[in-house]
């Protein structure tokens, strides 16, 4: 789920859509959910707004992170592919070695 967060109705809406998204997990048993803000904040007050509303899931605090995995590809919060990339390279070294060691 994606908004972006100019003011605290802004943060007020976002809470209400996870809200019905939890209701709709809980049928479907998912449970993992995290924030990530992305981009850079153009004013001081929005910066603060970001850091003090914390958002929740099942009564718990999301964690904020720097990267996440979303349908297998890892998003970074300055939007950069480095991070996906090096994860790809790594896993494509451990197979390249996996079947190197074979022979």
């Amino acid at each position: 789920m994606y908004a972006e967060i100019t003011d605290i109705a802004d943060a007020a809406r976002l809470q209400a859509a996870l809200d019905r998204m939890i209701q709709w997990a809980e049928t479907w048993q998912l449970d993992k959910c995290c924030v990530l803000d992305i981009g850079q904040y153009q004013t001081a007050s929005s910066s603060a707004l970001s850091s003090l509303h914390s958002y929740t899931v099942f009564g718990h605090q999301l964690p904020v992170v720097t990267h996440c995995r979303d349908l297998g590809v890892i998003m970074t919060n300055n939007c950069q592919p480095r991070v996906h990339i090096n994860t790809i390279v790594a896993k494509a070294s451990q197979r390249a070695n996996a079947i190197l060691r074979c022979f």
